[in-house]
């Protein structure tokens, strides 16, 4: 007999997939999967997670076993999906939840939009942009800049990812359009410099998940996910330097 050892795969592939996708430690995702797999029934459990991956072996009580790989293509960042994954996880454990209902609500999970329409992302790209210029010391004129060039970055990051670029084209373009917006506010308006405006602009850019991640991996001997998730995170800030460098160049090239 096989009963349900196809379904509780799907099941903790499910959960995985989930949690790759929306930002969730590699620890956290092999720890959900195990204990979904055992609390569904199963009499062992084995999963490797990496950044952009998932394998997941399963041991029905039987004797039989089935491992099933799957691929992580889009990844981002929405904890509120992760915090749900891990309650349906404990609710699982603790026998408040059958294997179709975990499936049920994972699906549900799965379907969800982000928490917050686009004009809140923008609004509070545009804000923390300007709130980091402030802390860097700009004045009113510099700090409302870089909350236009927060907007600006975050509208057209969110194109580039519907146009299917990478994050590495949309970092690039964010340090563009952070360097432009500062040069054209000194050469255009009294009392502002580039310099507190393009800080401001790119701080959202900078990959502080990936970084925190990545060392959080590490600190687990997730070494492989943790090295490239580190890789990651330093592409993605050489790709932002590379735009703000492209203008600035340009700039003290002309000048």
């Amino acid at each position: 007999m096989k009963d349900g050892v196809d379904e509780v795969l799907e099941l903790v592939m499910l959960a995985g997939e989930i949690l790759l996708k929306n930002g969730a430690e590699t620890y956290r995702v092999e720890d959900t999967v195990e204990r979904i797999g055992l609390a569904a029934g199963m009499r062992q459990v084995e999963a490797f997670a990496t950044p952009t991956g998932i394998v997941v072996t399963l041991e029905h009580p039987l004797g039989f076993a089935r491992t099933k790989v799957r691929r992580i293509r889009e990844r981002g960042i929405s904890l509120n999906k992760v915090a749900a994954v891990n309650e349906v996880s404990r609710q699982m454990v603790n026998g408040k939840l059958s294997a179709a209902q975990a499936a049920f609500e994972l699906s549900k999970i799965q379907q969800n939009s982000n928490a917050y329409p686009p004009w809140v992302h923008l609004v509070a790209a545009g804000i923390g942009s300007g709130c980091f210029a402030y802390l860097f010391g700009s004045n009113l004129k510099e700090f409302f800049l870089a909350v236009v060039a927060g907007l600006v970055i975050h509208w057209f990051r969110l194109k580039a990812a519907g146009w299917g670029f990478n994050r590495l084209f949309g970092s690039f373009l964010g340090g563009l359009i952070a360097a432009a917006t500062g040069v054209l506010g000194q050469l255009s308006l009294l009392e502002v410099t580039a310099d507190k405006v393009i800080i401001g602009a790119i701080m959202t850019l900078v990959p502080g998940l990936a970084i925190t991640h990545a060392v959080r991996d590490v600190i687990y001997e997730d070494l492989l996910s943790g090295v490239s998730r580190g890789v990651e995170a330093v592409l993605v800030s050489v790709a932002v330097a590379a735009g703000v460098s492209l203008v600035l160049g340009l700039w003290l090239g002309v000048g």
